[in-house]
């Protein structure tokens, strides 16, 4: 008998196509050079930090992010090329992908930390800084 296996996908990279998806033109998909920059300097630095690029991973994320089928297809082959330790040719680079992943660690880092604590971890801090602000 076959039983389905769901695989979870890495919520960086859940974050990460979230993020290209705002910041490019997704009907076009990488036609412009800076947005296939941008999608080769991300999926470097995701590979780097190592978050997986499955190919159908990407392609699912891109699609639920409106991005046509084609150019969707392409971004998943583009990721999995990095994530298989393929080289990619940066022409225009913006030094985007590195500070984009490491942002989106610390601020999942953040939410993870927070979920764990609960509110009261979350309470103090906002009791700090309001009681910080001057007393009309």
């Amino acid at each position: 008998m076959f039983f389905p296996v769901e695989i979870e996908v890495n919520p960086i990279l859940v974050e990460a196509i979230r993020t290209l998806s705002a910041v490019v033109n997704v009907s076009t998909g990488l036609a412009h050079p800076l947005d296939e920059s941008k999608a080769k300097e991300l999926f470097k630095a995701l590979h780097k930090h190592g978050v997986p690029l499955r190919s159908s991973d990407v392609y699912s994320l891109a699609t639920g992010k409106s991005w046509p089928d084609r150019h969707a297809k392409k971004l998943a082959e583009m990721a999995e090329k990095v994530g298989n330790g393929g080289l990619v040719q940066i022409k225009h680079s913006c030094n985007w992908g590195e500070p984009t992943v490491k942002r989106i660690i610390a601020e999942l880092g953040q939410t993870e930390q927070s979920n764990a604590r609960g509110a009261s971890y979350i309470a103090p801090f906002l009791w700090c800084r309001y009681a910080l602000l001057p007393q009309k």
